[in-house]
């Protein structure tokens, strides 16, 4: 079994256990230097599902790294890396960091290989209606990500486009989809203005700043699940009436969960997830897949955009 490592700020300095009383009153630097010398982390083995996970308590306040250099935070996590790495840790989460620049020598589950297979569902959610019913438009990113969505989505649609700078891409796939369900799908590349205006729902798989959401409905939902959430923001910006998704809250046994923990728990306990990561997967292997996700019991909780909860 993979070891695996949720990682949390504490929430009060009396829950940070730096073995003497002591410690905690002398000065900040002094206190630094003991916590980075010996660092003291709390760290608790967590069963789930068929696997388990640790979760590691931090040495500061989420109040305390905010008002220290990012120099220090990023030499302490240096550090803390070093005593995961002595445990066999292979990929860690965090619930909340200070910010995203930190450097990790581990593993960082970021959600971008889970939440594809959370979009079909968060339609089913925020749509109030059938996915039959619904007209979708995927935007090509012209990548894997897109190929992955459009092979989730394309068995339980009746309406489904694909506006790309490359249409030929999709040419062969047009042709398999068309013989395994009937789906007419339809390739775009100039003519996107009307398909964006119509689509109830868009899901955008780009990496790099675009214009299209301009063309899009005023009602319509708009997934972003590239990996560049600089476009979300730009796109709130300047489309403020669009309704943008880039993450989901998820839960599982009665407890809310991030989709990078989720990530990290498949990463850790599912044979399937190095066939994902690598796109090797088959049609039937979705199919396989998605059952098992559903029996586990994973669900979605609510939407965040731009790291805040909708």
């Amino acid at each position: 079994m993979k070891k695996v490592a949720y990682l949390h700020w504490a929430k009060t300095s009396d829950e940070i256990d730096l073995s003497h009383n002591w410690i905690k009153k002398l000065p900040s630097f002094l206190k630094d230097n003991y916590i980075m010398k010996y660092c003291p982390l709390k760290m608790k083995e967590i069963p789930l599902l068929e696997t388990a996970f640790f979760e590691v308590q931090l040495p500061y306040t989420l109040e305390e790294v905010n008002k220290k250099s990012d120099h220090y935070i990023q030499k302490f996590l240096d550090r803390v890396m070093e005593v995961l790495k002595e445990n066999k840790i292979k990929m860690i989460c965090f619930t909340e960091e200070a910010n995203n620049t930190f450097e990790y020598s581990i593993p960082k589950s970021k959600g971008e290989y889970s939440i594809p297979f959370f979009v079909y569902g968060g339609i089913l959610k925020v749509a109030g209606k059938t996915l039959q019913h619904t007209k979708v438009t995927i935007l090509d990113g012209q990548n894997k990500t897109t190929d992955l969505i459009l092979d989730l989505i394309y068995p339980h649609v009746n309406y489904l486009n694909i506006v790309s700078d490359y249409p030929e891409r999709f040419k062969v796939k047009s042709e398999e989809i068309y013989g395994d369900v009937g789906l007419n799908l339809q390739l775009l590349s100039h003519n996107k203005k009307i398909a964006l205006e119509k689509s109830n729902v868009i899901i955008d798989c780009r990496d790099e700043f675009h214009t299209d959401f301009y063309y899009c409905n005023k009602k319509a939902v708009y997934f972003y699940i590239g990996t560049n959430k600089e476009i979300v923001k730009n796109i709130v910006i300047k489309c403020p009436h669009l309704m943008v998704i880039d993450d989901f809250i998820l839960s599982l046994q009665g407890k809310k969960y991030s989709t990078a923990f989720c990530e990290m728990i498949w990463f850790a306990s599912k044979d399937w997830f190095d066939i994902i990561v690598s796109k090797e997967y088959t049609l039937e292997d979705l199919k396989q897949i998605h059952k098992e996700i559903l029996r586990d019991g994973w669900k979605i909780e609510g939407f965040c955009r731009y790291g805040n909860l909708i």
